[in-house]
């Protein structure tokens, strides 16, 4: 679960875009482990906006936070092969989408650009098991399961 660094939300959203771009800039720069805290900073993008919507105009936010997405979803598969090993927790669901760049990578999660929130949301396509979705192995066979 993700926590705000900060009681403010416009000063959690400046912290954590500057670190969110700074991943969307220079990705193939970051290891696995930083790759997985800056991720973190998308979850709190997430929240900030939520909290500061009806609170004053995000347009300008919401318009980088579009093209900085784009590029984490362009890099999808090099992010995925970086992050081998490193995992999120399981709380989260397709509208975290950063966090299941594998079934992006896949198809298994359908990208959509939402035009009321400004903002990339993950479609679970409805005939994918909800294991499929846990950053876990699922077993093959019954035998798999000791």
């Amino acid at each position: 679960m993700y926590e705000p660094n900060f009681n403010e939300p416009e000063k959690e959203l400046q912290f954590c875009l500057y670190y969110y771009r700074r991943l969307a800039n220079n990705v193939r720069y970051y290891d696995g482990a930083e790759i997985s805290n800056w991720l973190y900073c998308r979850d709190g993008i997430k929240d900030s906006i939520e909290k500061l919507r009806n609170k004053m105009d995000v347009s300008t936010f919401l318009d980088e936070i579009q093209k900085l997405d784009e590029r984490i979803i362009a890099e999808r598969k090099y992010i995925q092969e970086v992050l081998d090993g490193y995992t999120a927790d399981d709380e989260f669901d397709a509208s975290h989408w950063w966090w299941y760049l594998d079934d992006v990578a896949d198809g298994k999660v359908k990208m959509e650009f939402n035009k009321k929130t400004g903002m990339y949301e993950g479609k679970v396509w409805r005939d994918v098991p909800k294991t499929l979705l846990n950053f876990q192995e699922t077993p093959q066979k019954e035998g798999d399961l000791q």
